[in-house]
């Protein structure tokens, strides 16, 4: 059995039906755990927020309006996305959304650590400094988390919604189309 068939085998396991419920059940369940504790204690979480420092999200532009409402919509669209990917409704929409989210954190998390900013405490799954797990006391770590997040979510999508329609439009991958045979040249491929 040659590599590229292994690795073939191993990403359509990967992609049936049971793995892809899989992960999305694993999305949500990181959603539910995130969203807990900022739901509950919306102004410990402001104080989360405040310490990424993004232009405008501070108590004095708008009179602290976009900081608001970024500590409550977070954690509101965190138990929103959790719930749809559960159910498996509005699925496309949901796992574009929950790739973007990731993206979000991602960058965030990102600009913080370039810009040194002390975030290693960052809010994701507790509001409360040192109650979190140790391992998640670290950007590098949550970086890395969001990354596989953000991955895993465009890994559902991509195997639930544009890999069938590539299979019923006939659609192969472009190496394979561009097969060249021993003996005939690229250019008259």
């Amino acid at each position: 059995m040659s590599r590229r068939s292994r690795c073939r085998g191993w990403s359509e396991a990967l992609a049936g039906r049971a793995s892809l419920l899989a992960i999305r059940l694993a999305l949500a369940a990181v959603f539910f755990l995130a969203c807990r504790d900022k739901l509950l204690h919306p102004r410990a979480f402001r104080s989360f927020v405040l310490r990424y420092e993004v232009p405008g999200f501070d108590l004095t532009t708008l009179g602290g309006l976009p900081t608001a409402l970024a500590t409550l919509l977070v954690p509101m669209l965190e138990l929103v996305l959790g719930v749809l990917l559960v159910s498996g409704l509005a699925l496309q929409g949901t796992l574009l959304l929950t790739a973007l989210l990731y993206a979000g954190f991602l960058g965030l998390l990102i600009q913080a650590k370039l810009r040194g900013l002390d975030v290693a405490s960052c809010g994701c799954f507790s509001v409360h400094e040192g109650q979190g797990p140790a391992l998640l006391e670290s950007v590098v770590v949550h970086i890395v988390l969001d990354s596989l997040l953000l991955a895993l979510a465009l890994w559902v999508y991509w195997h639930s919604f544009v890999a069938p329609r590539r299979r019923e439009a006939g659609a192969t991958p472009r190496s394979a189309a561009v097969a060249i045979t021993p003996g005939r040249a690229a250019s008259d491929a």
